[in-house]
């Protein structure tokens, strides 16, 4: 007599699936804040780095010429807005946006964040409230600013760094991210 032995299917149960597509939704809700908190953190880095660079170059061309550049307006954007991709400079048409050049400041590459100048020499007003108290008798002087709203939520970004101070301040800077 032959013995009929049951052999169990091979496979998932649908309850052991659900596990699993559970496990990897928690998973995914938990790994996608944090890869675009260090997505912005990354581009706020370029802020960063090119106010620390505009800043030796303020003090490279004060150095040579014994005043700060006059104002460089908002640049690559004309305004602070949206700035979710990045955009190369160009240079050299004959614009306001020159005065980029007379500064000797070109970034390497595209940038998210624009920039710009104030200084005494265009009769600008000085803000004390960027991260420096300011001497009454400081003079010359300037202030480079970055900004940009680099996902698009209304909420700008500033940065600045000055004359007075080596170091880049944002005034609304919360663990490292705008």
């Amino acid at each position: 007599m032959r013995a009929w032995v049951r052999q169990r299917a091979r496979g998932f149960t649908l309850i052991e699936m659900m596990i699993v597509v559970a496990i990897i939704g928690i998973l995914a809700a938990i790994a996608v804040p944090v890869y675009s908190g260090y997505a912005r953190r990354s581009k706020a880095s370029e802020a960063y780095t090119m106010l620390q660079g505009i800043r030796e170059k303020q003090e490279a061309y004060f150095a040579e010429f014994r005043q700060y550049t006059a104002r460089i307006d908002l640049f690559p954007r004309a305004n602070c807005g949206c700035s979710g991709d990045s955009i190369n400079w160009e240079l050299g048409g004959g614009g306001p946006e020159d005065a980029w050049l007379e500064l000797n400041f070109v970034p390497d590459g595209p940038t998210y964040y624009s920039y710009r100048v104030f200084s005494n020499v265009s009769g600008d007003p000085r803000a004390n409230n960027l991260g420096t108290t300011w001497p009454a008798v400081v003079k010359p002087w300037f202030i480079a600013e970055a900004c940009g709203d680099l996902d698009c939520d209304g909420q700008e970004a500033h940065y600045y760094i000055s004359s007075a101070n080596k170091n880049v301040y944002a005034p609304n800077e919360v663990d490292g991210i705008y």
